[in-house]
């Protein structure tokens, strides 16, 4: 077995320079889309990184959702981000039936909603922190309602939406040339 025994210093801290941790970031921002709004934590490496996005819809409050992306450099200050985004909530009502001489049987109607999202867009770097990503956002949507008193109904929805995004970004190690 061949192995090298006299290789200087110099070019081992070198190799292992420049491939440990190179491109690892992490970063947070504020995005506004067509039915939500909060904040977008990312980190990894841009290749392949993880999101999380605790956000607020007007028609259901606060919920999290979670996700993978990636990107792809362009020309200058430019990039292509994809992301899959996948959100879920369950909504529980209790209703009571008021009404004289009929005794009050509660009706719990439960709403369970599962959202994939597929996320394209632009991103544009102002500097190698601050960047704006803009794009489309591809919707499928599962919705099942359950009620004590009436049979379950599953329904679901598609549709494009949008997504606009502004994050700062924390570099862990800069890349060597």
């Amino acid at each position: 077995m061949n192995v090298p025994h006299n290789i200087p210093k110099y070019y081992v801290n070198r190799i292992n320079m420049n491939n440990r941790y190179n491109g690892w970031y992490a970063s947070i921002g504020t995005y506004v889309s067509d039915n939500s709004s909060g904040l977008e934590f990312q980190g990894g490496l841009s290749y392949l990184y993880g999101v999380f996005n605790p956000r607020w819809a007007a028609n259901h409050g606060f919920y999290g959702a979670y996700g993978l992306g990636n990107s792809m450099q362009l020309n200058g200050h430019f990039s292509i981000n994809t992301m899959y985004i996948y959100s879920g909530y369950t909504d529980t009502q209790i209703l009571h039936h008021y009404r004289t001489g009929i005794p009050d049987v509660p009706d719990r109607q439960t709403e369970i909603k599962r959202n994939h999202q597929v996320k394209l867009a632009l991103r544009y770097s102002f500097n190698e922190n601050l960047s704006l990503r803009a794009g489309p956002v591809f919707n499928y949507q599962n919705t099942i309602n359950e009620s004590s008193h009436m049979p379950t109904f599953h329904f679901s929805q598609k549709w494009v939406g949008w997504d606009i995004s502004l994050q700062y970004r924390v570099n862990f190690y800069k890349r060597s040339q």
